[in-house]
């Protein structure tokens, strides 16, 4: 099965799960007479007692599913427990160390890369490869290490906050550029350069520019939607069904509103409201009046999360530079 096609099917067999176990627990009437016997019993308190003690005793299940908040849709009323998988080649969800289809993807690009290195060799070029990502580095920033890319340029570098530091891009690249040229004196013929597409539609294409004006002949190459398919790789395969067995573990103990991620290689299940403000904060989406609003243990727990996530980015992109070749 294709990664795409995975990913996509997870949240939909966990809903239908659910869905079942609430049919199963309500005796497998159907939803319509559930969605009337609900609607009568909200509006008639009084009869609800009445009956009370002609009623059977609540079954296990019944008990289970008791407090969960009931969905109307088109009309039919059904109880859904959700437990969030993060599924995302830019492994942008900042909750989880790890999203679903980010191994895939990588290993999608380094096959690529290393096709595209043989034609720079026998030409004596550089290759500037823009890869996915959104506004995240991540697969370049990885990739960009895997295959000894002499440069790797990504918007968690270059930016601050949302505004682009000129000062910072002009240093990325000038160090980059005299590394460059500083090896083609000892007679290296090709280079890499992986650049995030988060930089901007038109960057790379402007940086194979500037590196051609250096005396350094590039060519420039965007993988673009290829690096979504495939056949998912065994870390894929493996983690999809580590989240799938403990979401759906989860479900059968009654939990709720929760997502299972990885932190620290070990799963773990987080808020959803605290993964969404943690992610909104990191991405700049969350104002300083509304996380004001937060707890002060949320507040304290994203600042350090955060931290940590960008002392890891920048520590990983100043490795690049010391194995850079």
């Amino acid at each position: 099965m294709k990664i795409s096609k995975l990913t996509k099917l997870i949240p939909i067999i966990l809903i239908l799960t659910s869905a079942l176990f609430f049919v199963y627990s309500c005796g497998g009437d159907s939803s319509n007479s559930n969605s009337a016997d609900s609607e009568n019993k909200a509006q008639n308190p009084g009869n609800e007692q009445a009956e009370a003690g002609n009623e059977e005793p609540a079954t296990e299940e019944q008990q289970l599913f008791a407090d969960v908040p009931v969905v109307d849709y088109g009309g039919h009323v059904y109880n859904i427990l959700t437990i969030g998988i993060p599924g995302t080649i830019d492994n942008d969800i900042t909750a989880t160390d790890y999203c679903i289809g980010f191994d895939t993807a990588m290993n999608t690009v380094i096959d690529m890369v290393d096709r595209l290195r043989d034609t720079s060799e026998s030409h004596a070029r550089c290759s500037v490869v823009e890869v996915m990502g959104r506004d995240a580095g991540q697969i370049a920033l990885q990739c960009g290490i895997a295959v000894g890319a002499s440069g790797i340029v990504i918007k968690e570098v270059c930016y601050n906050g949302a505004e682009l530091d000129e000062s910072k891009l002009y240093k990325i690249e000038s160090e980059m550029i005299e590394r460059m040229q500083h090896s083609r004196a000892n007679n290296k013929r090709n280079f890499l350069v992986i650049v995030s597409e988060g930089m901007g539609e038109q960057y790379a294409e402007e940086l194979v520019k500037k590196l051609t004006e250096a005396g350094l002949d590039s060519r420039f190459a965007r993988l673009a939607h290829v690096q979504r398919g495939g056949s998912p790789t065994l870390r894929d395969r493996f983690a999809a069904t580590q989240l799938g067995d403990r979401a759906v573990e989860l479900i059968l103990e009654g939990k709720k509103n929760l997502i299972v991620g990885f932190q620290n290689d070990k799963l773990t299940e987080i808020d959803i409201e605290y993964a969404l403000n943690l992610d909104k904060r990191y991405k700049g989406k969350l104002t300083d009046e509304q996380f004001a609003e937060l707890s002060e243990a949320d507040q304290k727990n994203i600042n350090e999360h955060i931290a940590r996530k960008r002392a890891d980015i920048n520590y990983l992109f100043e490795v690049s530079k010391r194995m850079s070749i």
